[in-house]
């Protein structure tokens, strides 16, 4: 039996090796310039998260199977033998793990934008416009010490016009690479450039995320692996603290017709929590690859309470190489969402897009678009 495949056995705890289940084949694809595929090995919590495991190494096809007996959630990261050498962005910042839910055969492709010792010595020079503040630590939830930062329009400062809300997930990486530990969604650049040929913009309210509690803040279910969720005090928060203190020292249009709230994989989790926990605060919402797989229970309350969706707008997004539930699922809470009426419904997908913050970034102009009622996203 091959080394590689009895490792992830004995991982998962079964001792059996007749009849797999499923199998995982990574192919590479448009690797940095002068890489080949063989000096790439697999790193991830079947191997131990050994960089330079032989038995996880593409081979000069740029090919790698792994097969499991059950369904298995497989992380991952790419490197070159040492975690010096780990992938990274173009930028050469981090990346998150690459996360596959592997529940029948499946094949996945792989882009590599860099690695990490590429960029050794070169200075990682800030990316956020000019027009991106920092809330004070008055608006911090008890006990945090979280940063919450403010995109505001390139016109704020020029009148007194009221301007729509949109608070998104995972701060850390919407406007700054400097922060945006796996790559940054440019929120701040897109924005700037509808500005610049639209006239129109919005305020963004970043929120970062709790760090190594994240999966806590941004969950509304307790998880057997992740533990005891804080989602639902998480978004009461929002609703009760933030949105009040930003509209008392901004000028925003107040109401839930102009207050949206947007996130990615679990924060796209913990956005539609709000939509159904406090629907009368909020227009719509931006999901965006959705990590429903962690809390499934999400299903049965969307179900139970299709007014939540009624007269709201809907953009969902999720990319066909996310894993095998990632894309199914957004499909399922969208049909969902459509039996409670809303006034629009947007649904994207990317078939060849991976789970990352380049991925969503490029849905962004689109989001915006949509959000600001500019045209170009279609429903679905």
């Amino acid at each position: 039996m091959n080394k590689a495949i009895l490792t992830l056995l004995v991982w998962m705890g079964f001792v059996q090796t007749n009849g797999w289940a499923q199998t995982l084949l990574l192919s590479l694809k448009d690797l940095p310039q002068g890489i080949s595929a063989e000096q790439i090995f697999v790193a991830g919590n079947f191997n131990g998260w050994n960089p330079k495991d032989s038995n996880y190494r593409f081979n000069n096809q740029g090919e790698l199977r792994i097969q499991v007996t059950a369904a298995a959630l497989l992380e991952f990261k790419c490197t070159l033998g040492s975690w010096e050498k780990v992938e990274c962005t173009s930028n050469g910042t981090g990346i998150n793990n690459r996360i596959i839910k592997l529940l029948k055969d499946t094949s996945v492709t792989i882009r590599i934008e860099s690695f990490q010792h590429l960029h050794a010595g070169k200075p990682i020079v800030s990316t956020a416009s000019a027009n991106i503040h920092v809330l004070p630590a008055a608006v911090q939830r008890k006990g945090e010490n979280k940063t919450i930062r403010l995109y505001l329009p390139p016109d704020y400062e020029q009148g007194s016009k009221k301007y729509t809300v949109l608070y998104m997930m995972d701060g850390q990486n919407l406007f700054d690479v400097t922060t945006g530990s796996f790559g940054e969604w440019q929120v701040d650049e897109v924005l700037d450039s509808i500005f610049a040929t639209t006239g129109k913009s919005m305020i963004v309210v970043g929120i970062d995320h709790a760090g190594p509690l994240r999966l806590n803040e941004y969950n509304p279910y307790d998880h057997p692996r992740f533990g005891k969720a804080d989602g639902r005090a998480f978004v009461q928060w929002i609703t009760d603290t933030l949105k009040p203190w930003v509209d008392a020292h901004y000028r925003t249009k107040t109401t839930a017709s102009n207050t949206w709230i947007a996130g990615s994989s679990m924060g796209g989790l913990i956005s539609t929590q709000a939509l159904l926990q406090t629907p009368k605060h909020f227009a719509g919402v931006g999901i965006f690859s959705p990590a429903y797989w962690t809390a499934p229970e999400i299903f049965n309350a969307a179900g139970s309470q299709p007014s939540a969706f009624r007269k709201k707008r809907l953009f969902f997004y999720a990319g066909g190489m996310e894993g095998e539930s990632m894309l199914p699922e957004m499909q399922r809470m969208a049909a969902l969402a459509k039996q409670g009426k809303p006034t629009s419904l947007v649904k994207i997908i990317s078939p060849e897009a991976q789970h990352n913050e380049a991925a969503w970034r490029k849905q962004l102009p689109a989001f915006f678009s949509y959000l600001l009622r500019l045209g170009g996203a279609a429903n679905k």
